[in-house]
């Protein structure tokens, strides 16, 4: 299936029935979209992404996201950390607990092979992992589990300092049943996108009206 909503091209997708049938939650859908972002480059839209003091901009389903862990190779350009983070669904009361594996680096045409990428192309990979006992949260009680089983954004350079997205998302939730999830995915889909747009919007008014000003 695929829809458009305000330029954002979003496309629900399943695995084959055997694969469904075989391997773990490949039931539940895949969510594809495409969107253009405006007034931001890729690179600054992969730090945003593994910023978790600024996850509230893009995730205003998120009370709040914190690093477990963190290493970095500034030679190479790649950052890697394990995130915790708490989210808020829509229809229910309840919250959920994610613990992901995140991965930014930019990406040349020098490793893969006859795909080549427009000079400035960063990717961001996101994928559930579990932590040892002693460094599971204490809110058992409290927070269900969810699980980002994939997490795929593309960030090519799309005109002037902006920006081309494609994203997967592929995520497991027990408490959504499997209809609610495919419209839940949707909807957090485009919601994602015009977040991101409204803060470029807003930090464009704000230098525009900064240079008025001086």
């Amino acid at each position: 299936m695929m829809m458009e909503t305000d330029l954002v091209r979003v496309h629900v997708g399943r695995c084959k029935k055997a694969d469904a049938d075989q391997y773990y939650s490949a039931n539940l859908p895949l969510i594809r979209t495409e969107a253009r972002l405006p007034n931001i480059k890729p690179k600054d839209m992969a730090d945003l992404l593994l910023d978790s003091s600024g996850v509230e901009i893009h995730n205003k389903m998120s009370p709040g996201r914190r690093d477990v862990q963190s290493v970095e190779c500034s030679k190479e350009g790649w950052i890697a950390k394990i995130v915790k983070n708490i989210v808020q669904l829509p229809l229910t009361s309840k919250k959920m607990e994610s613990v992901t594996f995140m991965h930014s680096r930019p990406l040349d045409n020098n490793n893969y092979g006859d795909r080549k990428f427009k000079e400035g192309t960063h990717l961001v990979v996101s994928r559930a992992v579990t932590l040892p006992p002693d460094g599971i949260s204490n809110n058992e009680e409290e927070y269900s589990k969810s699980e980002i089983l994939l997490g795929v954004n593309l960030l090519e350079p799309c005109g002037e300092n902006s920006s081309k997205m494609i994203s997967i998302t592929h995520v497991y939730s027990p408490i959504l049943p499997t209809l609610v999830a495919k419209r839940v995915g949707i909807k957090s889909a485009i919601n994602f996108v015009n977040d991101i747009r409204g803060v470029c919007k807003d930090d464009t008014n704000t230098k525009e009206k900064s240079s008025e000003e001086n």
